[in-house]
């Protein structure tokens, strides 16, 4: 399957809707998938993906330009950022395909770009990508299937994840349309949260809530 990404707009509610959902269904930050840091910096914002077993990509927002990098521990995936000769230092095999532009975000320490095994970057109005080999293409893929904008996508991952299921599907279409957070829409998604307890995590990623009660 071609994951074709969409817009910048687009793309970061997506994130935060993902973020979010992931805050609902796993209150133990370390045990959740999806991030969103709606204040990562000076006007930008940062999502993230981690599973845990060495696998994740980052998103930087710095408008108007979009950064992503992924890394897959599996061993057919060799990093991009590995020196192919002793001459090469260790990103100068990213810094040969990707845009002097995004210098700052090859440079940045959280992203780990010395394990990179993919990038995509928006310039231009475009999507644009690394030379990658067929099975570094194929862990792209993979791994980025869940940003295909589709709720549909999100419950077949929780349900595969979760031993006790996964939360209803309008439940979590909601979410994706950035319906504000009620205390019905929270349990329908997971009854053993509050919406109160939300309010911090909704604050970092920027999503819309509704009035806690007192």
């Amino acid at each position: 399957m071609i994951v074709q990404l969409p817009d910048p707009e687009s793309l970061e509610r997506l994130c935060r809707s993902l973020a979010m959902l992931d805050a609902i269904l796993m209150p133990d930050w370390e045990y959740r998938y999806y991030s969103f840091n709606s204040s990562w910096g000076s006007g930008q914002r940062m999502a993230s993906m981690r599973n845990g077993q060495g696998d994740s990509w980052f998103i930087l927002w710095r408008d108007p330009y979009v950064f992503l990098k992924g890394f897959d521990h599996e061993s057919s995936c060799r990093s991009l950022s590995q020196p192919d000769a002793a001459v090469l230092g260790p990103v100068a095999l990213l810094r040969e395909q990707v845009p002097s532009v995004f210098a700052p975000e090859l440079s940045e320490p959280a992203f780990m770009m010395e394990d990179t095994t993919f990038c995509r970057w928006w310039l231009n109005g475009q999507w644009h990508k690394t030379a990658e080999e067929p099975g570094q293409r194929a862990c792209a893929e993979e791994m980025l299937g869940v940003l295909d904008g589709n709720p549909e996508t999100y419950q077949r991952w929780a349900e595969s994840y979760f031993d006790d299921g996964s939360p209803a599907l309008e439940p979590v279409r909601q979410v994706y349309l950035h319906a504000a957070l009620t205390e019905s829409l929270v349990a329908a998604i997971n009854p053993d949260v509050s919406l109160d307890s939300l309010q911090e995590d909704a604050r970092e990623i920027g999503y819309p809530m509704g009035t806690v009660a007192n």
